[in-house]
Parts: structure tokens; C-alpha cells; sequence
């Protein structure tokens, strides 16, 4: 005898909807779940923002070595090799070192570079790097003395962006710590906003430039005025 099929109920009035065909209004989609019940999270809550593309970022420079304002002109030279274009410099500050203090004093610089097409954050950490490695650095230690450094501090046209993944945070997690790296970013962009909200100029201290002339650049000698903080 043949089994005659059992009709699944519907949970309400009206034709039953078809595949593709869009949900009624007021109803919603239950998201995927895990074997164990719990919702799938999503990729950019569980680890920050992974494919964050920028044409432009905002770099620090640093050397505490050698000569320090050569340092930063190889920084700029390197940065800019190939298609990536200058836009802006910030002055030189020269700033104490941090952690370790028994070292030589920074000079400091913020530059806003633009590649031609929109890169991934990585692909600016890694332009960063080599850069570095071609103007001259060496392998250090932890707050160790430097020939040249590069940090990428902000991305996005006004420093909007939000990465954190392993081995790259941006903004740079210190910026509210260091008041001379506020500045030099206010002297590029007076309006500029921290994407957390707030004004880089509200918290930029009043430093001296490091413009002292080579003379006293190779004695270590530092212009009249504060020194700020390195990185």
C-alpha cells in the first residue's frame, strides 16, 4: 500500500514563498549558527578591520644616529620611490627617547604620502619597512637607539581608518601619549581628528625645531626649547 505524503504546515496564512523571492516586511533572516548554537561572528568584530584600503597614510619618521636630518631626507627618498607621491612634511622636532634614556635625542618628522591606488594596511606597513631598511636601520632592541624609522600612524583621507590585527595597529596605539607627534600632525592638518574624535591640536605640545644647523647636529647638541618624548 502506498504511503501517502504528510503536508508540512505553514506557520501562517497565505501562499508559501519562493526561493529567491525577498522576505515579507517585518521579517528577518536568522543569521548561521555554529554546530554548538552560537552565532558565527563576523570577521570584522572578531578581528578588527582586515581589508581596510587607503590611499593615503600618515607616517612618522625617526633617527636618533648618525646624521639625523640626512636620516629623515633618506626616509622621504625611500618613501617616495617608485609611484608613491609626497604631499606633505611636517617640520623636524627633536625629542628625548623613551624607555631608554641613556641614548642620543630623536628627530622627528610626520609626512602624508599617497600611493596610486588604494593599498592594504599591510602593504603600507610593508612599504614602511623597507624603506627603513634602505635609509639605513639596523636590528635593535625594544625603545632602542635608530638610524631611521618609519611608523605608520594614521590611514584614510583624514586619518579615519581602524586596523588591529597581530603585528599592526592603526591608529598607532601611542598617539595620545605623544604630545609631539600631535603636533606635527596638527601642523599638517590644523582640523585634523584622532578617529577616536579628538583634535590632534588640543593635545600637540610647543616643541623646538631641530633646524639647529650640522654643527650642532653632530656635537648631539639640542636647539633652546622642550624636547618631547620619542616613540
Amino acid at each position: 500500500m502506498r504511503a501517502r505524503r504528510r503536508e508540512r504546515r505553514r506557520p501562517g496564512p497565505g501562499p508559501r514563498r519562493r526561493r529567491g523571492e525577498p522576505l515579507p516586511a517585518g521579517r528577518r533572516r536568522r543569521a548561521p549558527r555554529h554546530p554548538g548554537g552560537d552565532p558565527r561572528p563576523s570577521p570584522s568584530r572578531a578581528h578588527g578591520v582586515t581589508s581596510a584600503l587607503s590611499a593615503v597614510a600618515w607616517v612618522g619618521l625617526g633617527a636618533n644616529l648618525g646624521r639625523r636630518t640626512a636620516a629623515l631626507a633618506a626616509l622621504r627618498r625611500e618613501l617616495t620611490g617608485g609611484s608613491v607621491r609626497l604631499e606633505a612634511a611636517s617640520s623636524e622636532l627633536l625629542t628625548r627617547a623613551v624607555g631608554v634614556r641613556r641614548q642620543p635625542d630623536f628627530h622627528n618628522q610626520v609626512v602624508r604620502l599617497r600611493s596610486p591606488t588604494p593599498w592594504r594596511a599591510e602593504a603600507w606597513l610593508g612599504h614602511c619597512e623597507r624603506a627603513a631598511v634602505a635609509a639605513g636601520r639596523r636590528p635593535t632592541y625594544h625603545w632602542g637607539p635608530r638610524r631611521a624609522d618609519a611608523d605608520v600612524l594614521l590611514l584614510g583621507e583624514r586619518g579615519e581608518l581602524h586596523v588591529d590585527r597581530p603585528g599592526l595597529c592603526v591608529p598607532h596605539p601611542e598617539l595620545a601619549e605623544r604630545p609631539f607627534l600631535c603636533a606635527l600632525l596638527a601642523g599638517l592638518d590644523p582640523t585634523l581628528r584622532h578617529p577616536d574624535g579628538w583634535l590632534f591640536a588640543d593635545r600637540a605640545g610647543v616643541f623646538a625645531t631641530s633646524a639647529a644647523g650640522p654643527r650642532a647636529e653632530a656635537r648631539g647638541a639640542a636647539p633652546p626649547g622642550p624636547a618631547a618624548p620619542s616613540l
